[in-house]
This record gives structure tokens, sequence and C-alpha cells, in this order.
């Protein structure tokens, strides 16, 4: 699926109704004066696509995209030929229409194939032909490749992982999950298998090192709660105990009581020296006292045996929040072994490829990314670089052209390990020489076959390897865009086609290989079995958060 064509209508400095028609479906440059509106045409087509950050159309509000009056309107026409790369539920359609339109209050209206839809519905069209509008990777600003170059470790890492994917929301599951779901039920009503293989594929595309993190979250908050709830346990013990001292006290001086009462008894029967006073009140005070005693004693033992229960109790349940414990903390070890491995695996085709392409642009240069502590990956990465297999110190060493090309071979490598259809790239050439210009052209030429290519430059050696150039033009304060083949198109005989296709084919399968493997993660945390421990607690009617965990894992999608 590609870009087809595009239409301005009143947006940014197109004022009049502007159609970009037969753009390429691989590689289409987009050349002009300055402040002629060719990187507008990029702003309209983020627009369109439901980009929710301003910064990315270069706006500080939506009433700033509107050329003039009250209303501003793109629509972008997607080639939807190819079947095998349509979203589920739209083979039907050759072409697949998105548009969107903001008026002067603020208010945004999205359409797709010229009916209303939310913009949820349509990012979940687009995601399901890898265009994720939320984490938007196939955007390629002049000012992503400065930031790059600024990175710090922790930074370089956090690239790295939304690159695999294990770097999303919460909300972001929640939505793929709901989506999955729907198309599933779709392809199930529809009884169509080669529709539901595809979906399964797509489904195992979600990065599983996102759930990953997001249980290493909860544990983490378990954790903390447990600790909590541990501490509490152990304030009651201590005053549990303290009660039962004081009972035992209590019992050990009415037993006192009661042997010198027995004592006093006994000398009463041997010597009968009571007083007659003491006579007479013999048959009130101690049928008294001989009915006190024995209660107050049963009363106190039976409160000795509540509060020993009580603190049994209390014991098993800090026992059991112990078990609790260990067992999330070795989950939560497992799961972050796993996310390291993911990366590692990641890591390893990045590398591939940040090297190759970074000898396409410097022939005689290594570049690869190497963790700043080599025992373990998550605490970042940095990249290096050699020149004739001398290793720098600092990227400082580098000239500003050449730290530009590291940045634009990184990212480059990154858009090799997660392809999308299509790419936006804006002056990403600024700091580049006509020859290095021209490498990168050649470059996505040779590298993305499969990809199309929207780049905005000024550059001779960028556009004069496009197949389309569009020049843009400011005149009256509106712009127009004129439209000219490129002087290295060729039309592609079938044998050529299929030669490219074949050498990609091997490259993709490994890429594939390494996707699989990320995949495979989030379901072997599924499989840890429960020991009894966990089943008692469920017993119990207290199921730990470890036992909920491993059923969320199990989530039929």
């Amino acid at each position: 699926m590609f870009i087809r064509e595009i239409v301005m209508e009143n947006f940014k400095s197109y004022g009049k109704r502007t159609v970009i028609q037969d753009i390429d479906p691989h590689f289409n440059a987009i050349t002009g004066l300055n402040g002629s509106g060719k990187s507008n045409i990029l702003d309209g087509v983020c627009f369109a696509l439901g980009i929710s950050n301003l910064r990315e159309v270069r706006a500080v509000s939506l009433k700033d995209l509107i050329h003039i009056g009250a209303t501003a309107i793109v629509s972008l026409v997607f080639d939807n030929s190819d079947k095998a790369t349509s979203p589920p539920g739209y083979e039907e359609f050759d072409t697949i229409t998105i548009s969107r339109q903001v008026f002067d209050g603020g208010r945004l209206k999205s359409m797709l194939n010229g009916v209303l839809a939310p913009a949820a519905r349509i990012a979940d069209v687009l995601q399901s032909a890898h265009l994720n509008v939320n984490n938007p990777h196939f955007i390629v600003m002049q000012g992503r490749i400065t930031r790059v170059l600024n990175m710090k470790a922790a930074e370089i890492l956090s690239m790295i992982e939304e690159a695999t994917g294990s770097k999303m929301y919460d909300e972001n599951r929640a939505r793929a999950v709901t989506f999955i779901n729907k198309k599933r039920q779709h392809y199930l009503e529809n009884e169509n298998v080669l529709a539901l293989e595809k979906l399964e594929r797509e489904q195992a595309a979600y990065s599983p090192l996102f759930q990953l993190c997001s249980d290493v979250c909860k544990l983490q908050e378990r954790i903390a709660d447990e600790e909590k709830l541990v501490d509490q346990l152990d304030k009651e013990i201590n005053e549990l105990r303290d009660s039962i001292k004081k009972c035992k006290e209590a019992c050990k001086q009415l037993r006192s009581e009661a042997e010198a009462f027995q004592k006093k008894r006994e000398n009463h029967d041997k010597t009968g020296t009571f007083s007659i006073e003491e006579k007479a009140r013999r048959p009130l005070r101690v049928p008294l006292r001989e009915g006190e005693l024995p209660f107050k004693i049963v009363q106190l033992y039976n409160s000795l045996q509540l509060l020993s229960f009580k603190l049994r109790v209390i014991e098993e349940k800090r026992q059991k929040c112990e078990k609790d414990k260990e067992e999330i903390m070795k989950v939560l070890k497992i799961m972050q072994e796993k996310k390291r491995n993911a990366l590692e695996i990641a890591l390893m085709q990045i590398n591939k490829d940040f090297d190759a392409i970074m000898n396409i642009m410097l022939p005689d240069v290594n570049v690869k990314l190497v963790p700043v502590d080599a025992s373990d990956i998550l605490k970042g990465l940095e990249i290096k670089v050699a020149f004739a297999g001398q290793w720098l110190e600092s990227l400082t060493e580098l000239s500003g052209g050449q730290r530009s090309l590291v940045a634009l071979a990184l990212i480059f490598a990154m858009l090799l390990f997660k392809p999308a259809p299509v790419y936006i790239l804006d002056e990403i050439d600024a700091a580049l020489d006509v020859v290095h210009t021209e490498r990168i052209g050649e470059m996505i030429r040779e590298k993305f076959p499969h990809s199309q290519f929207l780049v905005v430059s000024l550059k001779e050696g960028m556009f004069s390897n496009a197949n389309v150039l569009y020049r843009t033009r400011l005149e009256n304060g509106q712009s127009n865009v004129t439209r000219t083949l490129g002087s290295k198109y060729r039309p592609m005989s079938r044998d050529a086609i299929a030669a490219i296709r074949k050498r990609h084919q091997k490259e993709e399968e490994f890429r594939a290989a390494v996707r699989s493997k990320l995949a495979n993660i989030r379901t072997d945390i599924g499989k840890i079995e429960l020991n009894s421990s966990f089943s008692s607690a469920r017993r119990h009617g207290k199921p730990s958060l470890f036992i909920c965990l491993l059923e969320n894992a199990n989530i039929q999608l």
C-alpha cells in the first residue's frame, strides 16, 4: 500500500485546491526555493495521517494550518491494489482515501473512504498496514538527526526499545488488543482462512516486549505493597505478643491469688480461729470468690486462645506474603532477562545494518552500538566509530558532517529493522555535501525497494536519484506544484524486479526470524508454572498478583 495522490485545500500555503497526482510507489523528491511550500506537503501528509503532535506539522495551534477562512482539508489516496498488504477488511477496495479537516475553532473531522470515522479507527487501519501514527518512526525530520547526535546512553537505548516495540504505553496495548479482537471476529464471521493467517502474523508483530515492561512495573508496585503489608503484620504481631504477655501475667496473678486463698482456707479448717464477724461474712464472701475466680481464669484463657489463633493466622499471612514476594522477584528477574535477550537479538541485526549503511556513505568507517556496561545492555547504549580499524574514544572527534552521517546511518538501520510502507524525510541531507547526499539517495533506492519515500531536499544529489520530482513555487502568496520524471527514472523489466526482490528476500527472512524470536518471548512468560503456595493463596480467596499476571499472559485475543 502506498500513497497515490495528495489533495490539499486551503492548507497552509496551499490556498487553492492542489492535487498532487501519480506519486511514484518508490522514490519521490520534493524541492523548491525556501518558503515555496515544499515542507508544507509533508506537513499535509502528516496531518491527514492523524499525527497529533503539532510540532510534527510545524504549527503552534490548529488554526495555523488554515491558509485563510474557516476550514482546511487534506486527503490521501492510497493505492490498495496489492491485496497482500491490504488492511484487514479492505481487500475489496483498490484505493483507500483518508481525509482530515480542521475548522477555525479547532474542531477536527476525519473520514475514511468518504464516510465519517473516528480518528482511532483510522489509526487502527493505518497500524494494520504498519503505519503506527502513535509512534511515527517512519517520519524523520531534520531535528531528529540533531537529537540523535546529542543523545545520552539511556536515550539511545530508549530509541532502540521503540524500534523493537518494547517501549509502548498501556493504552496502546489495550487499543491493540481491542483492534486485534475486532479483526479476528471479522474474519471468523467471514470464514476467511487466508485473512486469519495474515492476522496472526500481524498479531505477532505487536512486540511482546511491551508486556514485559508493563509486567515489570506492576510487579514492582506489588513488591512495594507486599513490603508495606509485611511491616503492618510485624506491628500487629508485636502488639499481639504484648497482649499475650499481659494475659499470661494476669493468669499468673490469679493463680497466685487462688493458691493463697486455698492455703488460707486450709489453715482455717485446721485452726478454726476465725472471729465471729469473719464467720458471719464467710457465707457471703467465700462463695463469691469461689465463683469469680474460675470464671476469670476461663475468660482469660479463652482470650489467650483467641489471641494465639490470630497470631497464627497473621504469621501464615506473613509467610505467604514473603513467599509471594520471592516468587514475584523471581518472575521479575526472568522477565528482565527475557527483555535483555530480546534487545541483544535486535541489537545484533541493527548493528549489522548500521555498519553496512555507514560503509556505503563512508567506506572504511565502521560503527556499532555497544552497551555502556558490557554485563548489562539495559544500562544504556553508546555509539562507537572506527576509522581504518581504530576506534575513537568520543564522537567529539568527528566533524559535523561525519556526525550527521553516523546519525543518519543509525536512523536508517532502525527503519530497516521495522519497515514501513511509507517514509517521510524532511531535509535530512541539510548538513551533507553533494557526494554524500547522492550516496544517501542511492542507498534509499538500493535498501528500500518495497517502501515509498517522500523526501524534501534542496540537494541535486538527492532528487537526482528520485523517480519523480515535484517542484514547488510561490505565486501571489500561494504555493503550487509541478511534476517531472527524475533523471534516473527507468521503467524496470519484470526480470529486474524479480532479481531485486529475491536479493532482499533473504535479508527480510533474517529480520523476520528476529521478530519471531521477540514474539515468542511473551508466550514463554505464560508457560511459567504456579507452585503450591500460590494455589493455596487462591483457595483462601486472595490470589496473588503473580497468578493474575500469568492469567493475563494467556489472554485470548
